[in-house]
């Protein structure tokens, strides 16, 4: 039986894929969603009909954008709980702060319209899966409580670092982002890890 012909990894279409990405996300920073298909084509510098042809609807190609960036987000881990959530969080805390994310999760909290909203259920779910998924491995080593709630503990996690730089258009610093995850973590601390983690008190004594 005769093989295939094996196919040039990339090529032409992965070219124009990368050029449209990288023209929606210019086109955001620069209008926010108020973008079209020959805007972006011309950014690309590629033929308006390659761009429809692909991508039909807007929602597509901010798919495709968006698609792009949440590969960014890889959760890695080493095997030091503590450590590699610092890591994630200092990760998530850079991409939450750049200005296409600030644009597209402030639109998704003003708009009517459930696009922006569903296309970003769409790729947050997965990864707050995966994040609720490394909380239990935390809880199952005795890193924390039993009783913690993992869905609970990735909210508390996040959620400023979403909103900080969302309404004060300032990134966290590296230092903030640490005491967030401190405070979490020891506030979730199982008993005998709070005992570690809590700085002792020096009591001076009093000569007799």
């Amino acid at each position: 039986m005769p093989k295939e012909p094996r196919k040039r990894p990339g090529g032409r279409n992965e070219v124009v894929r990368r050029a449209v990405v990288a023209a929606v996300l210019d086109a955001i920073r620069d209008h926010g969603l108020e973008f079209n298909h020959v805007d972006v084509a011309e950014r690309a510098g590629v033929h308006h009909t390659t761009v429809y042809r692909r991508w039909p609807a807007k929602a597509d190609l901010l798919r495709e954008a968006m698609g792009e960036q949440y590969r960014q987000l890889e959760l890695r881990r080493t095997g030091d709980f503590v450590s590699d959530l610092h890591a994630i969080c200092q990760h998530f805390a850079a991409y939450a702060a750049e200005p296409v994310q600030r644009i597209v999760f402030g639109y998704a909290i003003v708009s009517e319209s459930t696009d922006v909203a569903d296309l970003l259920r769409e790729y947050w779910f997965p990864l707050r899966r995966e994040m609720e998924a490394f909380i239990q491995e935390g809880i199952d080593s005795g890193q924390l409580a039993a009783d913690t709630d993992p869905f609970l503990f990735v909210q508390l996690l996040i959620g400023p670092l979403i909103l900080v730089p969302l309404f004060t258009r300032r990134k966290l610093q590296r230092r903030q982002v640490q005491k967030i995850v401190d405070r979490i973590v020891l506030s979730h601390a199982a008993a005998h890890a709070q005992k570690r983690a809590r700085p002792r008190r020096h009591v001076q004594k009093v000569p007799a």
